[in-house]
């Protein structure tokens, strides 16, 4: 579409219905019609452009994330190093973290082959295992008032509530 409108002849029949007056208004409205008509062009071209823009910073964005995800120096990269130097003198003075705090701290700790000790939240407890028969396992959970049924489907053994006290 040009910006330049085709000139009026005079002998056209529009031409000839309008007053002199209506002519010249006509054509002072021409020069403000024409910028208006420019400044839309150019509002319009830079909204495509800013739209193509952010489409290809997307696709970038998705590309450069999809390649770091299988970039080959994740992959090769070993979980766990062996420790080249000795620990770190500031972790091992650390104090232990108390189970009363509700914060997760999570450290990446490279270089000390007591992380387990020096990091674990419990200590070590004995575990006690008894194995007891399935008319045992019955008396001790009818120990507490309800009653209770045995079902042994394919070798496995499940307890099902019958009645609550």
């Amino acid at each position: 579409m040009s910006d330049q409108f085709p000139q009026h002849n005079p002998e056209s029949p529009a031409q000839r219905d309008l007053s002199p007056q209506a002519v010249a208004r006509r054509d002072a409205m021409l020069p403000e019609l024409l910028s208006e008509v420019r400044r839309i062009r150019r509002r319009r071209t830079t909204t495509r452009l800013a739209s193509i823009a952010g489409a290809f910073t997307l696709a970038c964005g998705i590309l450069t994330l999809a390649l770091l995800r299988t970039s080959p120096h994740s992959l090769t990269q070993p979980l766990a190093k062996t420790p080249t130097t000795t620990p770190d003198k500031n972790l091992a003075n650390r104090p232990a973290p108390s189970l009363d705090s509700h914060r997760v701290q999570v450290e990446i700790v490279q270089s000390s082959p007591d992380i387990l000790a020096r990091l674990s939240i419990r200590t070590p407890s004995v575990v006690r295992v008894e194995y007891i028969n399935t008319d045992q396992a019955l008396a001790l959970l009818e120990s507490t008032g309800d009653r209770y049924g045995i079902i042994e489907i394919a070798g496995r053994v499940e307890f099902q509530l019958i009645a609550q006290k």
